[in-house]
């Protein structure tokens, strides 16, 4: 069994934007970066360094938003948040995407690891970010599709977390979570209308695979492999083991 997926974001999240580390307390220049690129319309990776990072950049933003419409930018937001509800309404407020880590929301990367139930994936806010109405948005600073199917599979499978008082809520569908990997993905390139999902009209980026990502079992899901990779309708990829079948 095979399945076929759109493949806009598998390698990454989108290059071609202005990211900025934003620390917590006075932020100096990084203010003036964020005051610039608001106004010459410039869009924006902001990676916070901690929890406290997301108070300091509310506030930027609220002033910022007095002058500027942000939402057209599509700015967003990575890093360490405690997924407060508030925090999660203020960036849906503005437009803010939230735009997910594998190293935030991996803990180990290693197959084995993963096959022996010794992997614990962070509980990274997702659940609760998509309840507040915000668009989340993946890639892997890994760059290999392995990693994608990693971090995936941590948003599906209920066994690779702590259990915690949260009672699974950082758990989501794996439709929703494909959708943060492929669809979202083209949209915070602004690439929406060309690629992002399997459309009459776009671009054919896309890639068959080697099992059913949809029907699989969850625990198995990091074990996923591309037998074809196509981009713009070129195949950029080819498992020999398709030619032997």
């Amino acid at each position: 069994m095979i399945s076929v997926f759109s493949s806009r974001g598998v390698t990454g999240l989108i290059s071609g934007r202005l990211a900025i580390d934003l620390p917590m307390g006075p932020w100096g220049e990084s203010t003036k970066t964020l005051r610039q690129a608001a106004e010459r319309r410039i869009a924006l990776d902001v990676q916070l360094d901690s929890d406290g990072s997301i108070q300091a950049l509310r506030n930027v933003i609220d002033a910022l938003a007095q002058d500027h419409e942000l939402r057209p930018l599509r700015w967003s937001v990575a890093g360490r948040t405690s997924g407060a509800k508030s925090d999660m309404q203020f960036m849906a407020a503005h437009g803010l995407p939230y735009a997910l880590e594998s190293h935030r929301t991996v803990d180990i990367s290693s197959d084995q690891a993963i096959a022996s139930g010794a992997l614990v994936c962070s509980d990274t806010p997702v659940r609760s970010a998509l309840g507040a109405g915000l668009t989340l948005v993946g890639g892997t600073e890994f760059r290999t599709g392995e990693a994608i199917w990693r971090e995936i599979q941590c948003l599906v499978d209920s066994r690779l977390h702590a259990v915690s008082s949260s009672g699974g809520s950082h758990l989501i569908t794996r439709e929703a979570a494909l959708r943060i990997f492929t669809r979202n993905a083209a949209w915070i390139s602004f690439s929406e209308a060309d690629r992002g999902s399997l459309t009459t009209g776009k671009f054919a980026d896309l890639v068959v695979l080697d099992q059913p990502y949809l029907t699989m079992p969850a625990g198995r899901i990091h074990t996923i492999r591309s037998l074809l990779t196509m981009g713009e309708g070129r195949v950029v990829f080819e498992a020999e083991s398709l030619n032997s079948e």
